[in-house]
């Protein structure tokens, strides 16, 4: 990653903003590409350090994708030093049949200056959707929690205090109905006869389960099931309900 002064400059001021840059991949210059740092209070490390980086390559070259990527992004494992969790669990959940980026290694560089093995992760974008479920057209929205910096957060669930707060990462904009509708029916049948049938009208059950046993198999401690964290719910056109993807598997396969 090749980065002016005012491009590392800005990121030092406000690392989640875009700031240009140009990226030179497997030998290829790559110019014009938007980059921004990644991560919360685990994994995120400023600028000068190991950054988690999202490379964007179509943001200010629009239409442009490399390798068919729209974006790639790059986790610095600074909370995995053996490199491999988010590899292994991605296999894992493929094995079963569940929606899952691909990922890779990487040596990253930036302004000739080495900053180790990073794990190259593909953004969970409407490409993806349409790799992992045909139609991509669906809403799709992020289930991380919200940060306001320090140790001042908010986690995310289909509940009225805060289901208005998923992110919409792609899809028309129906102003959250499809989470609400979510929401209202878990609140009416749970506990209730009948509720795997309720609940399967609006959610994917049948999907669930996997989901479920794989993120317990896996150890995945930040994620949905046993931290109600770092999920992305899309609800396919098909039939109209929600799937769950896991995504940042940094924290799978702790003890």
């Amino acid at each position: 990653i090749e980065m002016p002064a005012e491009s590392w400059e800005a990121l030092s001021a406000e690392p989640y903003e875009w700031a240009p840059a140009d990226v030179v991949l497997d030998g290829r210059r790559i110019e014009d590409v938007a980059v921004r740092l990644r991560g919360r209070i685990g994994s995120f490390r400023e600028i000068g350090s190991k950054p988690k980086l999202r490379l964007d390559f179509n943001r200010y070259v629009p239409g442009r994708r490399v390798d068919g990527l729209e974006a790639l992004s790059l986790d610095n494992n600074v909370v995995d030093c053996s490199g491999l969790k988010q590899m292994l669990g991605f296999h894992v959940l493929a094995l079963a049949g569940i929606p899952g980026s691909r990922a890779g290694f990487g040596q990253v560089y930036i302004n000739d200056v080495y900053y180790g093995v990073y794990n190259t992760i593909e953004p969970q974008d409407d490409r993806f959707l349409k790799r992992v479920f045909e139609d991509n057209s669906g809403t799709l929205y992020d289930g991380a929690y919200l940060w306001y910096g320090g140790w001042n957060y908010t986690m995310l669930d289909f509940y009225d205090s805060v289901d208005m707060l998923y992110d919409q990462e792609e899809g028309p904009d129906v102003g959250h109905a499809d989470i609400r509708t979510v929401t209202e029916t878990l609140a009416q049948a749970a506990y209730q006869p009948g509720f795997v049938a309720a609940m399967d009208a609006v959610w994917d059950m049948e999907a669930f389960y996997p989901y479920v046993a794989v993120e317990h198999w896996i150890g995945q401690n930040d994620g949905y099931v046993l931290n109600t964290n770092n999920n992305r719910i899309y609800f396919d056109p098909a039939d109209g309900r929600a799937r769950m993807i896991s995504y940042d598997l940094d924290y799978a396969f702790m003890p």
